[in-house]
Formats: C-alpha cells, sequence, structure tokens
C-alpha cells in the first residue's frame, strides 16, 4: 500500500517551489487562475538604448522558455494531489485497465500519472 501521506508532503513541497519560481517570472492569468503568463522585465517598455532594449527582450523571451516547463510541472504536480483526494493516486489508466503505478517510480517522480511501461 503506498503512503499517499509521505506522498502528498512531497508533492505539496513541489507545488510551493514552483509556484515561488513561477511567480518571479509570470503571473496567474486573470482570465484563467490554472493558467500562469510570463511578465516582462520592469524596464521593457522604457528602454531607449537599442542594446539595453536587446537585452530586455532576450530576458524576457527567457522567461517565456522557463514558464512552459515549470508551469506543465506544476499541472502535473495539482494533478497528482487530486489524484490522492480522490483516491486514485497510484494508478495508471493508460493500456484499458486500471493498474498500479511502481513505488520506485513515484519515489523518483511523486507526481508520475502513468507506470513506466506508459510513461511518455
Amino acid at each position: 500500500m503506498i503512503d499517499t501521506n509521505k506522498f502528498k508532503k512531497l508533492l505539496e513541497e513541489e507545488r510551493a517551489r514552483l509556484s515561488g519560481q513561477l511567480s518571479g517570472i509570470a503571473e496567474v492569468n486573470p482570465n484563467n487562475p490554472a493558467d500562469w503568463v510570463p511578465t516582462p522585465p520592469p524596464n521593457i517598455q522604457h528602454e531607449s538604448d537599442p542594446i539595453d532594449a536587446a537585452d530586455e527582450i532576450e530576458e524576457y523571451a527567457e522567461r517565456i522558455g522557463i514558464e512552459v516547463p515549470l508551469e506543465e510541472q506544476l499541472r502535473k504536480v495539482n494533478a497528482a494531489l487530486a489524484a490522492i483526494a480522490n483516491g486514485t493516486y497510484g494508478t495508471c489508466s493508460v493500456g484499458g485497465t486500471i493498474h498500479p503505478i511502481e513505488e520506485g517510480r513515484l519515489e523518483a517522480n511523486p507526481s508520475a500519472l502513468t507506470c513506466i511501461a506508459h510513461m511518455g
């Protein structure tokens, strides 16, 4: 039997870490609270020097590149926490039958929603 309390604690810590990282480069979309949008650097519209403006644009592009994978991981963590809440955590439903996710996989990746054979 999987110790969901242990995994819930790990997932909540991961959610806090991811939310903290996201809040440094993005904000919650006011039209969709489940979505984050990258925020531009503070001086991006105020730079008159083309080199400084280019640096700000480059920083914004980096924020976009960082935000997307962080947001995707946060979605997986939230899905795993929802699975704990509804009693389906640790089960894989890919492949036509519901079967357990290997505990070693969950140890390595608590937000895993599929078994090793169906990870993708």
